[in-house]
């Protein structure tokens, strides 16, 4: 059996960017920072897709700099650069369901 699961606990990196499809259908996307569990002071950045109730509720919710929980299915967002031709990738979550948490005091990016 194969099971895709993740829990990330992070920072939204901006606001929401909601789609909405001819179909009735919602999209919200955002980045996540999230810290690595080494020692850095950079974050991996993850880009969050959340549909249906789920992005409703995130569309009115979510904004940048709020800590939160995403459970979702990890996939690898792969493209190539338009200008230098190099292959880029970026790790992306599809979103089942994500709660808002309180940030702990003096902890953020």
């Amino acid at each position: 059996m194969e099971i895709n699961k993740n829990i990330l606990i992070g920072y939204a990196g901006d606001d929401p960017t909601v789609t909405n499809f001819p179909d009735g259908s919602t999209k919200v996307s955002f980045s996540l920072g999230v810290k690595p569990p080494y020692k850095s002071d950079e974050p991996i950045w993850y880009e969050i897709n959340l549909w249906g109730k789920a992005a409703n509720v995130a569309a009115l919710l979510v904004k940048k700099g709020k800590l939160l929980e995403v459970n979702g299915s990890l996939f690898m967002n792969i493209w190539q650069d338009k200008k230098t031709g190099a292959a880029r990738s970026k790790p992306l979550i599809n979103g089942e369901s994500f709660a808002i948490t309180d940030k702990p005091k003096g902890e953020e990016f």
